[in-house]
């Protein structure tokens, strides 16, 4: 079962992202992106706005820090 937003909130959203095992997509390119989503799914359900500089540091040290090839 997928947790939901509200299970997870008192989590930031790299910290799911690092326990997500994306099986059979686990070799797609950029997955990176599952954190920028999972800063999309906070900011809904709280009602705000997504913090693009976070998002995006979030995304490369999702990335092993290293640059983003994805410009999705």
């Amino acid at each position: 079962m997928t947790p939901r937003v509200e299970e997870i909130s008192d989590l930031s959203p790299l910290e799911p992202a690092r326990q997500l095992d994306l099986g059979e997509y686990g070799g797609l390119v950029d997955p990176e992106r599952i954190v920028g989503n999972l800063h999309r799914a906070y900011a809904d359900a709280s009602g705000g706005e997504v913090d693009l500089a976070a998002a995006v540091l979030d995304m490369i040290t999702l990335n092993g820090g290293r640059p983003l090839t994805c410009h999705a």
